[in-house]
This record gives structure tokens, sequence and C-alpha cells, in this order.
């Protein structure tokens, strides 16, 4: 499978918003655009990420509230669209059998789960990040949605509509799309707060040149389970260098650094004379 190329910010502007799309609307990829999850080329890198962060499972692998009923369901849909989506490759996947946790080494993307409680609040009840973007995923769980966003500059007219946003995930019952990005020059997978700054992380770009800027998308994928009162929500981590990126890519990209506020860029620890300078 080619790498898709997810580049939200091709209207030149750096947006705070739910930016929610249905399942299956085309970005540029076809079907590709359809699947909830996208297996290529740089899996194994991806697996290995996983393993080396789950070595500190208290910091990357953590639940609180999520009913086991809800943990069944969810795991056996994952197993069942899996099958669905790549038949060959999961043909033995038992549907019966599959938990979060062990679904979580065999895909590429990260897990999270949000429950509705009987008022209506929502609560981060299941995480399975391994690849977090500079945040802590222990200091997010059994938060609500607000909480868990507080950090992000410009962030407070979304929080304000949480409930809302949350009874949207718990029923997108045919899926829901929505993009993230910034712009790095680690090539990690991993950017734990807390990692090991002198190890070498696993990474999908092992010769990417040290302090190098490259984007970073994230793809996030929302299902619904009304029954359960719960959404899925899963997060696939992109790396492009600079280097990959044509001359509309590049010049869509200086223009919503450009206009990035300093709350944000400090937020994103990004360093905007870097980046347009790289950008040139």
């Amino acid at each position: 499978m080619t790498l898709p190329r997810y580049f939200p910010f091709m209207h030149g502007v750096y947006d705070v918003k739910a930016g929610i799309s249905a399942l299956g609307r085309d970005f540029g990829h076809g079907a590709v655009d359809s699947n909830v999850f996208q297996i290529d080329g740089q899996y194994e890198s991806y697996r290995a990420a996983k393993l080396d962060a789950l070595r500190q499972a208290h910091r990357h692998a953590l639940r609180d509230g999520l009913s086991d009923a809800a943990h069944r369901t969810i795991a056996a849909w994952m197993a069942g669209r899996l099958q669905a989506e790549y038949p060959a490759r999961f043909l033995g996947l038992s549907s019966d059998e599959a938990t979060l946790e062990s679904l979580a080494l065999e895909i590429q993307e990260d897990t999270a789960v949000v429950m509705l409680d009987e008022q209506a609040g929502n609560r981060m009840v299941y995480l399975n990040v391994t690849m977090p973007s500079g945040w802590a995923p222990e200091e997010k769980i059994g938060r609500p949605f607000d909480v868990v966003h507080a950090p992000v500059p410009h962030f407070e007219p979304i929080s304000a509509k949480q409930d809302a946003i949350a009874k949207l995930m718990v029923n997108a019952t045919k899926g829901a799309v929505r993009f993230a990005w910034t712009v790095t020059t680690d090539g990690a997978l991993n950017h734990h707060p807390l990692r090991d700054l002198s190890a070498v992380h696993p990474s999908p770009l092992p010769n990417h040149p040290v302090g190098e800027p490259l984007l970073r998308v994230e793809r996030q994928v929302i299902w619904g389970f009304p029954e359960h009162r719960a959404a899925l929500f899963l997060i696939r981590t992109y790396l492009y260098p600079f280097s990959s990126l044509d001359d509309a890519t590049r010049s869509a990209l200086a223009s919503a650094v450009s206009g990035m506020s300093g709350a944000s860029l400090r937020y994103k620890n990004m360093d905007r004379g870097q980046i347009l300078d790289r950008l040139a």
C-alpha cells in the first residue's frame, strides 16, 4: 500500500476545530480513505515502536471505567473490520478471542475509548496510546473531553460543545474522520514527554537527519457504539520529510505556520523561523 498523503492545512490556515468528516470522504486515495485501518510497508516499524513504548505500560496502556461488555463488543468489531479490510492478512483472527490489548499490536493505529455516563457526561475510559504527540496518556485517563484538551490553545469554543461532540462520536455508527498536524524534528513515533531521550526509539524514518523538521499528521477515525454509550477513537500517525513535499504543499504549510499564534507554536514546540527557512 502506498503511503497516503493527508495534508489538512492545504487552505493555508492553522485551524483549531473539530473538523469531522464522514468516513469514506475521498481525500485522493480512493477506497483507502474508506478503510478504518491503514496497514502499509512501514508496519514493522510501528509494531516495534509499540513494543518499545509498552515496556512502560503504566504510561501507555490504561483502563478506567470501560465496561467488560463494551470491551468485548468493540474488540469483536475491530477484529471483524480487520478481516473485512485485509482478509488475507487476518483470515485466522478470532472475533471471540480478540481483546483491545491483543489487537493493539496488530494495527498501526493507537486506540482510545470514550464513554458517556448516565448524566451524559463523558470520560476517557481506555487508552492504548504508544505514539502520543507530546502528551502523557496517564494524565488523560478517566478525564472528560474538556480536561483532556485543556492544554490546547484556543480550544475553548470546542470544549464548550463537549457534550454534543461526545454524543456525535457515540452515534457515529458509519464512522467519522478528522486530522491533526504538527511539525517536529524527532522522527520517533513515541513523543511521550517522559520518554528516555538518550535512547534510540523506533521510527519509520530511521535515517532522518537529527534536527531537521518533518511534518507529523494524525488521521483520527471515530466509530460509535451507542448500545454501550461508547465511541472508539483510532489515531494513525504519519511522518512526512519536508523533502517529500511538493511546492504547493510546502507553500500551504508555510502559510499555515506563518499564521499560527505564539501560544500554538509554544504548545507544539515549533520554531517558526526554522520551519519557514526549511520550507523556502
